[in-house]
């Protein structure tokens, strides 16, 4: 185990407003209060989206036309903590811009790999894909934070997505990937892996940074697909290289970004911030999403 990447690694150890011991904790506190408020005041429905327990979607802004967009929000947590219930955070703002919004349950290891994860969250894209090309919205994204944003990225997958026919592909318009993790092989080498167990293959397997993305770009051109990218000032330098690298790496391909550094934040308050209108990453997000008429 590498000391230094574990401190790299662990965003409690960056965090300006709280103590390392207190930062998460405080995060739960508050996403918990939102995500409270947001259940007790937008109406939703909870619907399964795969065979395993834990495959259940909240569905938020159900009484919008059928056309409205739709944003995918997979919360992260090393791909072993967190839940559906309190990563609603972002869904006020966003059903009051025209926008539903769905929250994602998964499972967490240890009792599943991240391949497991991978496939389920597949079967999610699935599911919402499908069920978006059939209803007549006009356009998907998916996003997430930290091992959710890995997790929004992996759905860039060659032989996942050439299976749909071009209706369903083509709604696809995007991804919103906040202080996320595109390589993870240095997670191998942290605490981070105790239950997640990958070895060095594995992990180069499941690196977004490492998947050939010309195919895609030449599908979804004409569809002016974007990524958007953003980052916490106050993230730690590994996390910020993640993303710095990934753009670079999407621009290889020849794909749209944007890149944003949200100014203050660090890697918690960069998305307990998605609850407020007015915070710049919100509002990229929904005028990005109502681009789309």
């Amino acid at each position: 185990m590498d000391l230094d990447l574990d401190v790299q690694y662990s965003p409690s150890h960056w965090s300006k407003r709280y103590s390392k011991e207190l930062v998460v904790s405080k995060h739960v506190e508050i996403v918990s209060k939102v995500s409270k408020l947001v259940k007790e005041s937008i109406p939703y429905e909870t619907i399964s989206y795969g065979p395993e327990e834990t495959s259940q979607v909240d569905i938020y802004g159900t009484s919008l036309s059928k056309d409205s967009p739709i944003f995918v929000y997979i919360h992260g947590g090393y791909w072993q903590e967190l839940n559906k219930d309190i990563s609603n955070y972002p869904v006020l703002p966003l059903v009051e811009s025209g926008i539903r919004v769905f929250v994602p349950d998964y499972s967490l290891a240890p009792e599943a790999s991240v391949s497991d994860i991978v496939e389920q969250i597949k079967r999610l894209g699935e599911y919402v894909l499908k069920g978006a090309a059939e209803s007549g919205s006009r356009s998907v994204w998916f996003g997430g934070h930290s091992a959710g944003a890995h997790l929004a990225a992996s759905l860039m997958n060659e032989k996942w997505f050439k299976q749909f026919d071009r209706k369903v592909q083509k709604i696809f318009r995007g991804l919103v990937l906040i202080s996320g993790i595109y390589d993870l092989v240095p997670i191998v080498h942290t605490y981070v892996n105790e239950p997640l167990k990958l070895d060095e293959a594995e992990a180069i397997a499941l690196s977004p940074i490492n998947k050939d993305l010309q195919w895609f770009n030449v599908l979804m051109l004409k569809q002016d697909f974007k990524v958007l990218l953003a980052v916490a000032d106050n993230d730690s330098p590994s996390f910020k290289n993640q993303t710095s690298a990934y753009e670079k790496f999407l621009k290889t391909q020849n794909m749209t970004t944007e890149l944003l550094n949200l100014k203050g934040m660090d890697h918690f308050d960069v998305v307990e911030n998605l609850s407020e209108k007015a915070y710049p990453l919100t509002v990229s997000i929904i005028n990005l999403m109502l681009k789309y008429k």
